[in-house]
């Protein structure tokens, strides 16, 4: 898709008179020109008869807009951002560079930023200097998503608390063959807390000592007290891993267990779902968690599932990863499964 062919599109201007017939809620650009074609001259039971302003273009009611794969320079984004002025969610899969659009209006909501080139990732050059200046302009931003990104440092954590509407943010640090900024020294989460914010996710390309990373952790409890999910929350594998879930037994509804967070468990009273990702010592008689009705297992075993059982008795939807092929599950004592997931690998010939 051509970057005029999309400019032009949201350019399209009518007479008072004439009925255009166009879904505009969203605006999905990976389309072929004949398919742009077509949404002209045929009429389709699936979109809305929408009365244009005569002499206001298309796009200026547009609310939601998702550019795939689509070759942009920072002037052609901000040409096209001149003509979705009420919009709330910008979304942006793309395989080149691309720029945060902090000019615009400031109506937006949600922003999302991924970047993948088919052949592996590539790193958004978005600072933390940017990505201030954009929450800056736009105030009733709830979530963030831009990943991966190698040149934020931790400094914009700093200020998260500034951006009082901001209800989950995603700013994973990575990076792969391309360059990167060298992390903040002091990195902890600053500002005014935000009873709103219940996802936040940094990535796992940060590096603290143990007395760095429980400053880091008390920082973002008294920042978004109410969190329900961290991601990686910025730590590499740590032996043994670092137990984050005490200090949100009250609000997490998704954890990913380790040997050092499983006898918190049971304490965590909204638990909603679990990762079961790795191999860990189950104890004979655990302490049960009636919350949870989502599981994600990827291990082996009749016996290992049984226990499971027992800690998570009132589940009702599995997902098996399963690694043996040869040994299946049994889950004829699980009378509340309502859905069951299996990805198991191919056989072996």
């Amino acid at each position: 898709m051509d970057f005029r062919i999309v400019y032009g599109f949201l350019d399209i201007r009518s007479d008072e008179e004439y009925i255009l017939e166009m879904q505009v809620e969203t605006l999905p650009i990976k389309i072929t020109d004949d398919d742009l074609f077509n949404s002209y001259t045929s009429s389709d039971t699936s979109t809305r008869i929408i009365k244009t302003i005569k002499d206001e273009p298309l796009g200026y009611n547009l609310k939601e807009l998702e550019l795939d794969d689509i070759p942009l320079t920072k002037n052609k984004l901000f040409k096209i951002l001149t003509k979705t002025r009420k919009l709330e969610t910008l979304v942006l899969n793309l395989k080149q560079e691309v720029f945060i659009p902090v000019g615009g209006g400031s109506g937006m909501k949600t922003l999302s930023i991924n970047s993948d080139n088919s052949l592996g990732q590539l790193e958004l050059d978005i600072t933390d200097e940017g990505l201030g200046k954009f929450l800056e302009k736009q105030s009733n931003i709830e979530e963030i998503d831009v990943q991966p990104v190698s040149f934020i440092s931790g400094a914009i954590l700093k200020r998260l608390g500034d951006f009082p509407k901001l209800k989950s943010f995603t700013a994973r640090r990575m990076w792969y063959e391309g360059e990167y900024s060298r992390q903040e020294e002091d990195i902890y989460f600053g500002g005014k807390p935000n009873p709103n914010l219940e996802f936040v996710d940094i990535g796992p390309s940060y590096e603290f000592t143990d007395e760095q990373f429980e400053k880091l952790i008390n920082s973002l409890q008294t920042l978004a007290p109410n969190l329900k999910d961290w991601g990686d929350l910025g730590e590499k594998n740590t032996d043994p891993p670092r137990n984050i879930v005490k200090h949100f037994v009250n609000s997490v509804e998704a954890i990913d267990v380790n040997s050092n967070n499983i006898a918190t468990l049971p304490s965590c009273k909204n638990l909603k779902t679990v990762f079961w990702m790795s191999e860990i010592e189950i104890p004979d008689n655990p302490n049960s968690n009636p919350n949870v009705s989502e599981l994600i297992i990827l291990q082996d075993g009749k016996e290992t599932y049984s226990k499971m059982s027992l800690l998570f008795p009132n589940v009702n939807i599995l997902h098996l990863l399963n690694k043996n092929h040869h040994h299946p599950w049994n889950i004829s004592n699980s009378k509340f499964i309502q859905w069951l997931f299996l990805i198991l690998p191919p056989p072996f010939y």
